[in-house]
Parts: structure tokens; C-alpha cells; sequence
């Protein structure tokens, strides 16, 4: 299809396939802007319930309005190929990123809370995800965390695609209730966002094994290596780590809110320490993190911009100028640029993902 116009998209290269969806990079020739389009895979054109989870995917992303998930644009079909035309991401997906290793605790626990934004936003609409797993995050180039795939997820009042005792998922990331086909709920995708946190520092999944029902055994019945007997990270981060993964939902952080409040106020103990070169003790838990140093050379955050119009439409404008003038910025060697959501924190200006509001493409 390289080299072919598809409605008014001209297909520039094709970026990945898999699962159901085969996604290329092409122009749109209206607006004149580079998008993604994911297209039905050849072979689920016949089959219903692909179909329904492709306009599932389309629905629930396009009705959220977030910098942490994927922008939407529209959904078509030419002849008896459906598509739907999205964003497109300067970056890579985080489990490619995760193939050169673990990451730096703050990069990893800053990774987490972006996505636990993004969910908050999709669970607030009555979303859940479902397959929330490395694959489907896409890093941009401005040091985004941006959510993809909403394929499999489950949409308030709609028609369910599998029965009580089925399931939908990714083993190694999917929570225990989901595994055995029970109900599942805001939790279920708390559970994997831990399981992703886990792998971000590790470097390897907290559960795996050879094939399918060995991952499926190790989920419902053991407790993943301590992080301790990997790397050196802190007490609270493993106790954070328990609750998140806890094999009763009802142990569980009961929101992601709660969730990202603690991971936050880990974050920023950590960086008290880090400045201060003592210990912090947040909750009467000392810190253990490893302290680093900030490399030499200059560094800069780019603060912000604030909507001042009357139409919070707009809004948008603001975010992608932030991203982009910091992707851009980013490309410079030598120059240090804190991601976005580090910068909120030197700011008055409230956080606006809560209300919902998209993100920019590159260009």
C-alpha cells in the first residue's frame, strides 16, 4: 500500500503490524499534517467480533481528550477495509525501549504516573483498558507516555465481545480476575500498570515462564521476585509495588489516583534526597535510593503555556506547543530538557489533563 492514496491519506511507510491491526505512517491531504492509520488486518475483515473491537478501539479513545492517550481523528472503511486515522508519535514503543534494560528509578516511576493520567482520564468515562502492557505505549521524542490500543477495552453500556469465563489480554500483564475470566473493573488495569512499573525496573516481567500456562500458574498462585534481589531500589517503591499487584482486587490501590499520589510523593522524596544528600523519610520508610548526579552542562524546562481564550477548545494549542517546542529542544546534544511533567511542578498553572484535552502530533 506504500506510495497508494487511501481517501484523502497518502501512505508515506508502513511502521508495525500486529495483533489485529497493520499501521502505516501517511499525509493527510486535506490538512497537511503526518498521521498513523491502523487498518484491519487482512483475514479479519469476515469476522464480527474484530470488527466491533475495532470500532471499540475508535470510540473509547476518541472519547477521551488527554495528553497521555492517543488522539483519534476519524474511523472510515474503503471498500472491506476498515481504518482509523490517528495521531501520529515521533518515538518508540516502551517495550522496545525496555530491550536495553531497566530504567532509572525516576524515569520509570515519571513513565508510570503519565500513564495512571491517562487512565484516570479513560476510567473516569467508565473505561478499562484491559491490555495495558509496554507494547501499547507509545514514548514520544519530547519524553511523552502516551497510551495506545483501546481495542479490547471495555466501554460503559456496551454490548461485552467476550463471556463471564473468557478472556481478553496479554497473560504476563493481565490481572489475576482477568486470567480466570471474573469481572473486571478500574483495578484490573491498576494491576498491570504495576506489572509494567515492576518490568520498567527490573528489566524482566514480575511473572514469567516458557509458555502460556506457566505465566498463567505464576499470576494466580506466586509472588514476583523482590526488587531488592535486582536493584537497589527503595522499601516504599517494593511496598508500592505489593499493593498495586496484590492478588485480591480488594487489597488492591482502589484508584489509580491513589496509586499515582503515591508514586508522586515517592518521586518527590526521592528528588528531596537527591538535592539534599540526606535521607527523607516519607511515612516513617527511609529512602534507598541510589543518589545520582545531575550531568553538567545546561539544563532548562519549558513551562506551560496557559489557555487565555474563552473556548477551552483551545486548550489543546497549549499542550502541543509544549510538547513540541520540548521534542525540538530534546534533539539538542548536550542540553538537559525536563519532561513535561516535571516542568507543572515549577508552575502556577493548574494541571489540566483531569478535564481532558489532546495532544500534539509531529510534524
Amino acid at each position: 500500500m506504500v506510495g497508494t492514496a487511501v481517501s484523502h491519506y497518502r501512505i508515506a511507510e508502513k511502521l508495525g503490524e500486529g495483533g489485529m491491526g497493520i499501521v502505516y505512517k501517511a499525509e493527510d491531504e486535506k490538512l497537511q499534517r503526518t498521521v498513523a492509520l491502523r487498518f484491519l488486518s487482512l483475514g479479519h475483515e469476515v469476522g464480527d467480533t474484530s470488527k466491533q473491537r475495532f470500532l471499540t478501539e475508535a470510540r473509547a479513545a476518541a472519547a477521551l481528550h488527554h495528553p497521555n492517550v492517543c488522539t483519534i481523528y476519524e474511523i472510515d472503511q474503503v471498500g472491506d477495509r476498515m481504518f482509523i486515522a490517528m495521531a501520529y508519535l515521533e518515538g518508540e514503543d516502551l517495550s522496545r525501549k525496555l530491550k536495553s534494560g531497566p530504567l532509572d528509578p525516576e524515569e520509570a516511576i515519571e513513565i508510570a504516573i503519565q500513564i495512571a493520567d491517562g487512565l484516570g482520564a479513560a476510567h473516569a468515562r467508565g473505561m478499562v483498558h484491559r491490555d495495558i502492557k509496554p507494547a501499547n505505549i507509545r514514548m514520544t521524542t519530547g519524553g511523552l507516555a502516551v497510551i495506545m490500543d483501546f481495542g479490547v477495552a471495555r466501554l460503559p453500556g456496551s454490548t461485552a465481545l467476550t463471556d463471564l469465563g473468557t478472556s481478553v489480554g496479554t497473560p504476563a500483564y493481565m490481572a489475576p480476575e482477568q486470567l480466570t475470566g471474573d469481572e473486571v473493573d478500574q483495578r484490573s488495569d491498576i494491576w498491570s500498570l504495576g506489572a509494567m512499573l515492576y518490568e520498567m525496573l527490573a528489566g524482566t516481567p514480575p511473572f514469567e515462564g516458557d509458555h502460556v500456562a506457566a505465566i498463567l500458574y505464576s499470576v494466580l498462585n506466586q509472588e514476583p521476585e523482590p526488587l531488592a534481589l535486582k536493584s537497589p531500589h527503595s522499601e516504599p517503591l517494593q511496598k508500592i509495588l505489593a499493593k498495586a499487584m496484590a492478588k485480591d482486587s480488594s487489597e488492591r490501590y482502589q484508584s489509580v489516583e491513589e496509586f499515582k499520589h503515591d508514586l508522586r510523593s515517592l518521586s518527590e522524596a526521592s528528588t528531596e534526597v537527591t538535592q539534599q544528600g540526606d535521607h527523607f523519610d516519607p511515612r516513617g520508610a527511609t529512602m534507598a535510593f541510589t543518589t545520582t548526579t545531575v550531568p553538567a552542562g545546561p539544563s532548562l524546562a519549558v513551562l506551560p503555556f496557559e489557555n487565555r481564550s474563552s473556548d477551552p477548545e483551545n486548550e489543546y494549542f497549549s499542550d502541543g506547543i509544549t510538547e513540541d517546542i520540548i521534542g525540538a529542544l530534546t534533539k539538542i546534544e548536550g542540553l538537559r530538557v525536563a519532561s513535561r511533567n516535571s516542568a507543572f511542578q515549577f508552575t502556577t498553572i493548574p494541571r489540566r489533563p483531569k478535564r481532558g484535552h489532546s495532544h500534539s502530533v509531529s510534524r
